[in-house]
């Protein structure tokens, strides 16, 4: 009879309970990680989202800012991080992720002042 097994594992690892397919990531790689996916995940949820509900469009406002200071929170947290676990697959992604969510945060306060100038005259 045949054994039914995954084509993708590699022959070695089938069935072996001592080797482990998953990733080991540190938590400053992990972080770091965040840092950049939550401002692209913050911009297409305010996207999708305006252009599905119009009334709620303060809503989704809101969740780029909470999105957006998450990400930057997680970005800080990454690069104190590198003196735990070193500076490899942590550096880069919380640098990009930091500059993303600092400039989405500039933005959104910018124009949410121009919004207010508007209105006051």
């Amino acid at each position: 009879m045949l054994e039914r097994r995954n084509p993708f594992e590699s022959p070695t690892t089938v069935g072996d309970p001592t080797v482990s397919n998953t990733v080991n990531r540190s938590f400053g790689a992990t972080a770091a990680q965040l840092s950049w996916q939550l401002p692209l995940a913050a911009v297409i949820v305010s996207i999708v989202g305006r252009a599905v509900l119009r009334d709620q469009s303060a809503v989704f406002g809101g969740l780029l800012i909470v999105l957006s200071i998450v990400g930057l929170l997680a970005g800080i947290t990454a690069w104190l991080s590198i003196v735990l676990f070193g500076w490899r697959r942590i550096l880069v992604p919380a640098t990009v992720g930091v500059l993303l969510n600092s400039g989405l945060l500039y933005l959104f306060i910018n124009a949410m002042l121009a919004l207010q100038k508007l209105k006051q005259g």
